[in-house]
């Protein structure tokens, strides 16, 4: 049986980051999509703020999903929260 992918992005709107990216981080390519869906728009909607042009913030946008993707393999599980501006 093979889901629909709008049923899986249902499925985890409510999951907490760190259990999808504990799924990315074990090869879910799906589970990594709804991160991007999550924050896609805020992520975007900060950028533009900064420059000021959306096609310019859509490039920012996509390099830091693609760092991000990149740094999974650095990503601590026991950190408290996953996803932040901080370092802490």
């Amino acid at each position: 049986m093979v889901l629909d992918k709008s049923y899986f992005f249902q499925l985890t709107k409510y999951m907490d980051d760190r259990k999808i990216l504990k799924k990315v981080k074990n090869g879910d390519v799906d589970a990594y999509g709804t991160i991007v869906e999550r924050y896609h728009r805020p992520i975007l909607r900060f950028i533009n703020t900064m420059t000021r042009d959306p096609f310019l913030a859509e490039d920012i946008g996509q390099m830091v999903f693609l760092s991000f993707f990149k740094a999974l393999d650095s990503y601590d599980e026991d950190r408290d929260t996953p996803v932040s501006g901080s370092d802490e």
